[in-house]
Parts: structure tokens; sequence; C-alpha cells
């Protein structure tokens, strides 16, 4: 359709737009999780300093104590009878020790190391059977016990629990040669400290949520009214075509390698509006586009009217589609219907069309449409009502222009020469000849290459060579000898129906098609190996001769030869004309005709230009010459 561009661009918004929010989104969750962390570690930290800083300040106190008593702690050390009465040291640590208790704080007791360095309870502020005995031995769980016993250095341990943030905080006190642990267990709850910030996080994401969708539904709103808007100014309202708006909004998005470009003028229409009035003319260009429309197809070509009385058509190239034939079409459908001008009166009307085969070899639409339009013009100044298609090749005066071939098959300026093909098997009577294309134009013969390449591809090409069968069913009907003509064909030819129907049509008129040996060029590239393939078994089938031209010059020779069973192959001219010139010339006639000797298939050495070259290719086995050693095409 053709504001596929439009939907595409605005579909492409739309991605990158849900792309961006995805990305917006997952940039959140992944903060959330982040700013979490980073407000459990705040939470830490703000709720330990202060534990942190009594405890610090609590050991001090603990070190001055045992200063005071430090014969109570050698005792211990020494393994010795300790003092237990309520002055002694440990009841005065148990009292200090008591004091760091808290609502948060569970566990708060002081460890040594014996000579076995096994942590021992010295101090313990736990009550009843919680509390452990003096000497009682501590069973550590984490490294950082020693790490904090020998560094002397403090330590905290983090327990990750579901519903606590709890740790455990290592204070090392050295009194001269000892050193005791000062050990709290701190925790605080999780859900009581952070969940108000996840709920005003989780608020935001919401509202977020919500802004998004609205800027989405906006965004939806303003894109359908864009869309509406633009697709009013993208059609002429004179014509109900698309207008030069759609050209300079979307010319980005139309793949030029899809398209052949024309431009269509409207022949003398200033005579029209001067003569009945620009009303009139306006109702003759709305005659003209429909009936352009009328032509080509809705959902692939492009058609747009480009300005005034010129249109510009883009045609959607596709397989087994010329489309050129529909340039024609449009072509005859203007030039071969009257207009309507009033009730009484009807006027005759051309359209001169410029043609851009290639405007993928630009690099926009702009310049392949100004080649078009450089083809247009031409056609103007030849005297309008015709095709012009832009080549290159057109500014060498020595190349027929499209329009001089497609004038020289209506003037019957087409005409066959024919060379014999030399046959020096006894036992075939039969003689042979292949059939050579001309065209003559003020007294000049053309040969192939002068005019081929212009019409290569195109419409033309098809109507050449349905001339040249029409000549050679001619020939063969009015001759009176034993004979068979060979034409070329090229693998398009192959696959176009109207040239297929002809043939068909002569194997059913008195045994033309067994005196017809179709020719096709090797050095062409196959488009459709199945195809062809099936297509020349049905030839074969209606007794025509299929000969391999150029042979040796291509690169799959001998696979495609066992597919389609070939009757005879004509050795490249390139190989044979320098044969005894070339070593490798030599060896590869040599092996085709080695193959061709076991594949039971005829061998032609075309390009026998002389007596030495006919020698050398005879002493190969070949029988079959073609060349003006022995004839010139006449």
């Amino acid at each position: 359709m053709i504001l596929k561009p439009v939907l595409k661009s605005r579909f492409n918004l739309y991605f990158s737009s849900l792309l961006a929010i995805f990305i917006i989104i997952l940039m959140a969750y992944f903060s959330t999780i982040y700013i979490e962390k980073n407000i459990e570690s705040k939470i830490l930290e703000i709720s330990t300093n202060d534990v942190f800083e009594i405890t610090n300040n609590t050991a001090n106190e603990i070190k001055k104590i045992v200063l005071d008593n430090k014969e109570d702690l050698d005792l211990l050390l020494n393994e010795q009878k300790i003092n237990k009465n309520e002055k002694s040291l440990f009841n005065l640590l148990d009292k200090k020790v008591a004091l760091l208790k808290t609502n948060n704080i569970k566990y708060a007791y002081i460890l040594y190391v014996d000579k076995n360095e096994i942590f021992r309870f010295i101090s313990d502020a736990a009550r009843g059977e919680e509390k452990a005995e003096i000497n009682q031995k501590f069973d550590i769980d984490s490294k950082y016990w020693i790490e904090a016993y020998y560094t002397k250095k403090s330590k905290v341990i983090k327990h990750d629990y579901i519903n606590e943030l709890s740790l455990t905080y290592l204070k090392p006190i050295e009194i001269e040669d000892i050193t005791l642990i000062l050990s709290i267990d701190f925790s605080v709850k999780k859900i009581d400290e952070i969940s108000s910030t996840i709920s005003q996080v989780k608020l935001f994401l919401q509202l977020f949520w919500v802004l998004i969708s609205i800027l989405l539904v906006i965004l939806m709103y303003q894109t359908f009214k864009f869309y509406k808007t633009k697709k009013i100014s993208y059609i002429d309202r004179l014509t109900g075509i698309y207008s030069r708006n759609y050209l300079q909004d979307n010319e980005m998005f139309i793949n030029l390698n899809d398209y052949i470009v024309c431009a269509i003028d409207v022949d003398y229409f200033k005579k029209v509006n001067d003569t009945y009035g620009h009303v009139v003319g306006d109702d003759i260009l709305v005659q003209i586009s429909n009936r352009i429309k009328n032509e080509i197809r809705e959902k692939k070509d492009i058609f747009v009217r480009y300005g005034g009385e010129e249109f510009c058509l883009l045609i959607k190239k596709e397989k087994r589609f010329d489309p050129l034939e529909l340039v024609e079409k449009i072509h005859n459908a203007i030039k071969n219907r009257e207009f309507k001008v009033s009730n009484s009166e009807r006027i005759s009307l051309s359209v001169s069309i410029g043609v851009n085969l290639n405007p993928k070899k630009q690099r926009n639409f702009i310049s392949a449409f100004k080649l078009a339009d450089m083809a247009l013009y031409n056609a103007k100044n030849k005297g309008r009502n015709s095709i012009e298609i832009y080549k290159e090749d057109h500014r060498n005066k020595d190349f027929l222009t499209i329009n001089d071939i497609k004038d020289a098959i209506e003037d019957k300026r087409v005409v066959v020469y024919y060379q014999e093909i030399i046959n020096e098997d006894e036992n075939d009577k039969k003689r042979y000849y292949e059939a050579l294309i001309r065209i003559i134009k003020d007294g000049q013969i053309y040969s192939p290459e002068k005019f081929l390449p212009t019409i290569k591809d195109t419409f033309i090409s098809t109507k050449l060579t349905k001339e040249l069968l029409s000549i050679i069913q001619t020939k063969i009907l009015n001759s009176q000898e034993n004979i068979q003509i060979s034409i070329n064909l090229t693998q398009q030819d192959l696959q176009n129906e109207p040239i297929l129907n002809i043939l068909k049509e002569f194997a059913k008129t008195s045994n033309i098609a067994s005196k017809i040996a179709l020719e096709i060029v090797e050095t062409d590239e196959i488009i459709s190996y199945e195809e062809i393939t099936k297509t020349i078994m049905e030839l074969k089938k209606l007794s025509y001769k299929i000969y391999i031209d150029d042979f040796g010059s291509g690169y799959s020779n001998f696979i495609y030869l066992s597919k389609i069973n070939a009757d005879a192959i004509k050795i490249d001219g390139s190989i044979i004309s320098t044969i005894n010139k070339d070593e490798l010339s030599y060896l590869v006639a040599k092996n085709i005709m080695n193959f061709a000797k076991e594949a039971d298939i005829d061998v032609i050495a075309e390009y026998v230009s002389s007596k030495e070259i006919y020698e050398t290719v005879k002493s190969l086995g070949i029988k079959k010459f073609q060349g003006y050693y022995f004839s010139e095409p006449i």
C-alpha cells in the first residue's frame, strides 16, 4: 500500500518509545534494588554508630577496671583459684557489660584466649541459665574473631536474616600483653525501619507508570491525528491520486531496487486549457488519471500527480512481469481513446513517457526521477507521443534507441540474414543455417550488438523476437529444401508466455518445429534452472532441437548440459578464433569435443575464419563448421 512508509515510520516511533519505556522501567527496578541496599546500609550505619561509640567507651572503662584488679585476671590466666567475691574483677565486669544490654543489644560479653588459643568467657551480661560461667569455652563461628584478636582491630560480623539486620561487634581491649575481646550482638528490625521508604519507592514507580501510560496515549493520539492529516495532504484534491507531498515526505522510504521510475506528460495540454478553459482542462486531467489508474496495480504501483499535467509513476518489479508492457499499455490507453470535453464534443490526446529502468544506480529518488524526466524531454523533442527510455548507451550515436527499434518493427525494417553451417557428415543430407537478425535504418544495416543491449529486459525485446519467429516461419514454409534453421533465444525468452505460445503453435503446423533449432546463449544468467529445464524438455517433446550457444564461456556448462539433454553445442567463438594461437583454447576445445563424443552431442565450431582454423578443429573430430571461411551471412 502507498502509505506503508508512513506506517513504518510510525511503527518505528512506537517501537522506539516502548523500548525506551522498557529500559526506563528496568533501570528503575535495578535502581530500587540499589536504593534499598543503600538504605539498608545507611540504616545500619545510623543505628550502630551510637552503639559502637558506647561500646568503645565501655571498653576503655573495662580496661581501667582490669588494670586496677590485675591480680584476679592473672589468677584466671594461670589457671589458679579465682576470687568471686562482690568486689572481685569478675563481678565488676559483669556489672559493667550488663549496662550495655538494651532492646536491640541482645548479648554483651568479654572473652579471653587461653594458652591453647581457645576463646573463653570472663564476663557475660546474660542472666539466669543463659549466663555463661567464668572460663567457659566459647565456640567461634567466623574467622573475624581470630583476625580481631591478632590484629587488635575492631571487626563487624553481619548476619543475613529475613526480618532483621543483625551484627556482632568485636572490640579488642589491649591490657599490657593481654588482649580481651568485648563482643556486642546487635540487631534492627528491617520492616520497622525501611518499610516506609520502600513504600515511597513503590508509590513513585506506580505514579511513573501512570505518567508513562498517559504519555503513550497522547503519543498514539497524536500519531493517529498526524496520520489522518498526512493522508489528506498526500491526496491530490483534483485527481484523487497521490500528490507530490507524498514523494517529498517519503522518498527516503522508497526502495529504488524494487521499481522503475516513469515521468508522464500530457502532450500539448496548454492548448486544451487555452481552447476550452481550465475547468475543462481539470476534467481532462481527471479522465487521464483515471485511465492510468485503471491500468496500474493498486497495491503495488505508486501513481503521483507531480505537478500540472505531469505525473510520476513507480512500477514495482516482479518475476514474470514486464514493467515496460504496463508502460506501453498506459501509452496506448491514452492514445487510442477520446476524451470528453462536453456532451457533444470529444478530443484525442497523447502522452510522452520517460522511463528510468535502473533507478537503483542513483543516490536517491530525486536523482532517479531526473533521469526519467530527461528521457521525457527527449521524447518530447522527438515529436511527442512516444516512450523514451533513459540509457547511458544512447549517448553513443552508433546505438539504436528503443524508438528506433520499435519503428523498425512497425515499418518491417527487421531483416534476417542466414549463415550456413557446413555439415561434413556424409550420412546427413540436411542443410543447416543460423538466422542472424539485422535492423535497417536510413540505408544502414545494424547488427545485434547495436540494438539488443538497448532493449534487454523490455517488452520491445519480446516484440523483436516475435518478428524474428514470424520471418523464420515464412522462410521455412516457402523453402523447398530439407533445411534446419537455428535461432537465438535468451533465458528470458524461454520464460516469456507469448513467445512460448508461438513456438507451441509452430509445432501444430506441418513440421515447422522439427526444422527449428533453438540456440540458448550459455553466457546468459539462468534465473531458474528448474523452470528453464522444464520448458526445454517440453520444447524437445514438440520436436525442437536445443543448441547451447557460446559454449565454454559460462560456468555451469557440463552440469547444465546433463540436465537439459542438449542436441548440440556451439563452441564459443573466442575459443575457436584463438585455437592456433593459444594452447589453452586448444585444450578447452579438445576437452569439449571429448565430452560431447561421450555424451553423444553434436559439436559445431563457430568463427572458423581461415583454412588453418578449419584444419585444426577438423582434426579434433568436429564435423560441423560455421564462419567466414565458408560463407558470409546472406
